[in-house]
This record gives C-alpha cells, structure tokens and sequence, in this order.
C-alpha cells in the first residue's frame, strides 16, 4: 500500500521504521528496544544473555546488601558501614551496569561501530576486577565471622556465626559465576567486533 515502509533488501535492515514498535524486553518498564529484525539470531541470544546477566547483578547486589545486613547484626566486630557500602554499590551498580553493560552493548550490535565494542570489552573487564574484589571481600567477611570458633580465640562469639558465614559463602559462589560470565562476554564481544559484514550476511541468509 501507499503507506507501507519501502522494501530494503540490503544488509543490515537498518531503515527506520524497523523501530515503530519497540517491544523487547516486555518487562522493563523504562526501556523497550527492536532488535530482532536487524540482526543474526546468535546476536539476539547475545544481547539477551546481558540483558539477563543485568537482572542476576542485581539479585547479586541484593543479597550482598542481605549478606552484610546479617553479618553486621552478628560480627564480633560489627561494621555498620559495610552495609551502607553494599547498598550504595548496589543502588549505583543497578542504574550503571544497565547502561554500561546491556545498553552499550545493544549500541555496539546496532551501529557496529568498533569503539563501542572495545568501550564495551573495557567495561567488562572494570566488572571483572569488581567481581575478583567481591569475592575476596567475601572471603574476608567469612574469615572475620568463623574467628570466634577458632580453637582458643579470644574473640567472643556473640551469637552463631555459621549462618551469615553460608550466606557470605553463597555470595562468594554466585559472583563466581558472575566472573566466568565475564570472560564470556568478553570472548562474545570480541568475536563480534571482527565479524566483517560480509560473514554476517551470509550467516543473516543462512537463517
């Protein structure tokens, strides 16, 4: 018809009307995207990995906050501090990894620009080294609340210590696997960033 959008048979689809009706993800309220129609299908599972690596930093976020909530309640040394630390993190963690991690890396696919996905592969490895942080921060923590059942502390035990230790344990496993995500991510984008156009069209057909 006369109002239907102009035909692009060139590779990438990027004509405009491609975003009319943006509706991925259905259930983030502040921002929805169209992706599926410009690009492979291993890019759509991609970019769909880091949207949902963002919701598990922030359930890790939470936990921490939880994590550092029972601990100060039950350290022999309470540190009221550690619990505004993690929430501070984590507030900022949640607006900054969106936009830092899922949000640059949909910039990167969709404009296929190389500096975005380097900007991108540096941010990854900023969260890497945080990750590395947390899991020796972690670590400390457990130290800290298992010392009074050390045989012949001096430190009292204020009351027991083993369930924040698990707590803090589980963080410690749960930000592993956030660290083996990075490497992922930074491997996938890489690949990404030398996929030539030509490569991806062929796949894009192949599909």
């Amino acid at each position: 018809g006369g109002n239907d959008p102009p035909f692009d048979d060139t590779f990438p689809p990027l004509s405009e009307y491609l975003d009319n009706s943006k509706n991925w993800p259905k259930n983030c309220p502040f921002l929805h995207l169209k992706f599926t129609d410009f690009a492979i299908l291993d890019k759509q599972r991609f970019i769909k990995h880091a949207y949902y690596f963002w919701y598990y930093l922030v359930f890790l976020f939470t936990w921490d906050v939880m994590g550092a909530i029972i601990a100060a309640l039950i350290s022999p040394t309470p540190s009221p501090e550690q619990v505004y630390f993690n929430f501070v993190f984590g507030f900022l963690g949640f607006w900054c990894f969106f936009f830092g991690h899922f949000r640059l890396l949909y910039l990167a696919m969709r404009s296929r620009k190389s500096w975005l996905y380097i900007l991108y592969e540096f941010e990854t490895v900023v969260l890497l080294f945080l990750t590395i942080f947390m899991i020796f921060s972690l670590l400390g923590n457990m130290v800290q609340l298992l010392a009074p059942l050390a045989p012949g502390s001096p430190v009292p035990v204020r009351q027991q210590p083993l369930v924040p230790a698990v707590v803090q344990s589980v963080g410690i496993f749960f930000w592993a696997i956030a660290l083996c995500m990075c490497f992922y991510f930074i491997r996938k984008a890489h690949y990404f960033n030398q996929l030539s156009l030509a490569d991806e069209k062929e796949i894009w057909l192949r599909e």
